[in-house]
């Protein structure tokens, strides 16, 4: 009996299935708002292997959820850097970002305008 090396062809496989699963499981954890479980998720994944788009995509969406501006701004700069054919999908989200750090700022403005 043999042991199964981190190099070897067969781990390999697994271990991109298992981030695939992984991947996909934190789809599911974003539509039930766990933000900081995909976060966590997908900086492992990113750690070990740090050309995954879709890891990228979707750590940047879990950050944009949680007012992380910078680092989903940045996550989302990567995915375009991996994969030019989600232009159209980042671009989308970048707009989704802008729009929410602005209300946001807006209701800041207004929740402190009194305060002061």
């Amino acid at each position: 009996q043999t042991k199964e090396k981190a190099w070897d062809v067969p781990w390999l496989k697994l271990e991109k299935m298992a981030n695939t699963l992984t991947l996909n499981y934190c789809q599911c954890l974003l539509r039930m708002e766990e933000y900081y479980e995909v976060i966590e998720h997908t900086t492992d994944i990113i750690n070990q292997h740090p050309g995954v788009a879709k890891a990228y995509y979707l750590r940047g969406k879990a950050h944009k959820e949680v007012w992380n501006e910078a680092e989903a701004r940045q996550d989302f700069s990567r995915v375009m850097d991996l994969d030019p054919g989600m232009k159209k999908a980042v671009k989308k989200e970048l707009a989704v970002l802008s729009m929410r750090m602005e209300e946001k700022n807006q209701e800041d403005k207004n929740t402190y305008k009194g305060m002061f």
